[in-house]
């Protein structure tokens, strides 16, 4: 007895059943959606959504799901909310670094020359051009050169690199300030002592007595950068200037003495003649 409800599937020649051709439209269903009742289903879960579909469509809407501004009164509107806030940041990044170039400076005055030479470092990343902490980072990395010196020996990688970073703050410093005693006299002490240049040296030493030319302390290292070059008659007269225009005992000693030795070794022991 055949079911009235369901047609019995005819055989193909391979045996394999083939299904009743069904009467029903093709695609019905879910598939055969049209585009307008997806735009509908689409609308709908953009209401269901917090804020609604319109919340995509809004400057507010935008903002809280951190889209950016799009339209002229959108920036106007975005500026006058969080201008304020963008310049109070600003305000404490610049604090930050004022402060660095404070801690660089009064580590390097305590003698604590690590932590100067790492306040200097990150204050430089705020101001690269403060010609305060280019200073705390030379002399503080020279000095850290010498506990290099005497952890791994002159000739560590670790002391030329600590030297080759004060040497080109001091170059900072007198690109920043040209005629900066204090860095021509850093600069000239680290080539002379520190790296064995003193024919590069003494041109930075003749420019510092040409702006200060009673510097006691240049003078001295003019005199030993002659002698090093070879101008001993250069030298000797740097000493007795020495003697005649320091104030101090001390110095005009020191500086008769080398004189002496000078006179000793260009004329003997009588002096010159």
């Amino acid at each position: 007895m055949r079911d009235a409800g369901h047609a019995r599937p005819t055989r193909a020649r391979g045996g394999h059943p083939i299904p009743a051709r069904s009467s029903a439209r093709p695609f019905a269903g879910p598939a055969a959606a049209t585009p307008l009742a997806l735009l509908l289903v689409l609308v709908l879960v953009l209401s269901s959504c917090e804020g609604g579909i319109g919340s995509y469509f809004t400057y507010e809407g935008r903002m809280d799901r951190a889209s950016p501004p799009d339209t002229v009164e959108e920036l106007k509107a975005a500026i006058a909310e969080y201008g304020a806030e963008v310049d109070e940041v600003v305000e404490k990044r610049r604090l930050v670094g004022v402060y660095q170039r404070m801690l660089a400076n009064r580590y390097l005055q305590e003698g604590l020359y690590g932590p100067s030479y790492e306040a200097a470092l990150e204050g430089l990343e705020s101001f690269p051009q403060d010609v305060h902490l280019h200073y705390a980072l030379a002399v503080s990395a020279s000095w850290l050169a010498e506990v290099a010196a005497l952890e791994q020996g002159e000739a560590s990688a670790r002391r030329m690199e600590l030297l080759a970073v004060s040497e080109r703050a001091w170059r900072r410093m007198l690109e920043l300030e040209p005629r900066s005693t204090r860095a021509l006299y850093g600069l000239a002490v680290l080539l002379d002592f520190e790296l064995g240049r003193p024919d590069e040296a003494l041109p930075l030493v003749d420019q510092l007595l040409s702006i200060e030319t009673k510097n006691i302390d240049a003078l001295f290292l003019r005199a030993r950068l002659r002698y090093q070059v070879g101008d001993v008659e250069g030298a000797a007269n740097d000493y007795e200037q020495i003697v005649r225009s320091s104030a101090r005992e001390d110095r005009k000693a020191q500086a008769a003495e080398n004189l002496r030795a000078i006179e000793e070794s260009l004329y003997g022991t009588d002096g010159r003649p």
